[in-house]
């Protein structure tokens, strides 16, 4: 199973909500993953088990493309010219 990027929001007893950035395959891998960081953390206060909040978003890949400025110059030509 691919790997997704994931963003996961605990709830410490204190009520304070601690956000986390990881990568996993699976819902539960994720939340195991951001539980082990944010114990692992002494700002972070203590973590209930079993009642705690835990919300994660799984974030979809973000594909970044990049080109230079005479490739981008030529392919807007070629839409114009495409588009008359």
């Amino acid at each position: 199973m691919p790997l997704k990027a994931c963003t996961v929001v605990i709830h410490d007893l204190n009520d304070t909500a601690h956000t986390l950035d990881v990568m996993a395959a699976t819902l539960y891998e994720a939340i195991a993953q951001a539980l082990a960081t944010a114990r692992s953390h002494d700002w972070v206060g203590e973590i209930g088990r079993g009642l705690t909040t835990v919300a994660v978003k799984v974030r979809n890949s973000e594909v970044i493309t990049s080109s230079n400025t005479k490739q981008g110059s030529s392919m807007l030509r070629f839409l114009l010219v495409e588009a008359a």
